[in-house]
C-alpha cells in the first residue's frame, strides 16, 4: 500500500471514529432528558395525588405541566423538535395553553380531555360551574363526570362529550 492510501484510510477511519462516539453522546444525552422528564412527570403526578385539598388554581398550574412535559415527550418519541416557546405564557403562570410539538404556536388540550363519563377533574368541576350558570342547573361542582353531568351537557351545550374546543367556547379556558 501506498503512503497517501495509508493517509487517507486512517482519516476515514478515524472520522468514523468521531461519528461513532459523537452518535453514543447524543443517545446518552436524549435518554437522560427523557429520563428527567419522565420523573419529573412522576413528581407532578405524585404532588397532585398526595395533595387532594389543593387549591384549584395551582392544581390548575400542575395539570399544565403535565401537559406540557407530555408533550415534549411524545415530540421526542416521533423524532420531531421539542417546542420551546410557551404560547399565552409558561405553562402554570400563563394558563392552560400548551404547545403543539407538530405546529409551533398551535395549543393542544391539556391532559384530562376530552371530559367524557369517567373523567374527574378541575375542569369537569369548572364545566359544572358554567352548565349551572348557562342553563339554571343544580349540579353539585365536585369534579366528577357522571351521568348527571353527561345529561346536563347534553342538554345545555349540545354534546355528552365535552372536548378542548369546546371547552374553549363555552369560555371555561
Amino acid at each position: 500500500m501506498s503512503r497517501k492510501a495509508i493517509i487517507i484510510l486512517v482519516i476515514v477511519v478515524i472520522v468514523i471514529i468521531i461519528g461513532v462516539v459523537g452518535f453514543l453522546i447524543y443517545k446518552k444525552n436524549k435518554d437522560r432528558k427523557d429520563a428527567e422528564a419522565a420523573n419529573q412527570l412522576a413528581m407532578l403526578q405524585a404532588q397532585l395525588n398526595q395533595n387532594p385539598n389543593m387549591p384549584p388554581q395551582a392544581k390548575a398550574g400542575i395539570v399544565d405541566q403535565i401537559a406540557m412535559l407530555m408533550a415534549q415527550i411524545q415530540a421526542a418519541r416521533s423524532g420531531q423538535q421539542q417546542p420551546n416557546q410557551y404560547p399565552g405564557g409558561f405553562p402554570g403562570l400563563g394558563g392552560p395553553w400548551t404547545p403543539n410539538a407538530s405546529v409551533p404556536g398551535t395549543p393542544v388540550a391539556p391532559y384530562g380531555f376530552p371530559l367524557k363519563t369517567g373523567s374527574n377533574n378541575n375542569y369537569v368541576k369548572n364545566l359544572q360551574v358554567a352548565l349551572n350558570n348557562k342553563c339554571g342547573l343544580k349540579l353539585v361542582p365536585d369534579g366528577k363526570f357522571g351521568p348527571l353531568t353527561a345529561n346536563a351537557a347534553q342538554s345545555c351545550i349540545g354534546n355528552s362529550i365535552v372536548s378542548w374546543d369546546l371547552y374553549r367556547s363555552q369560555g371555561l379556558a
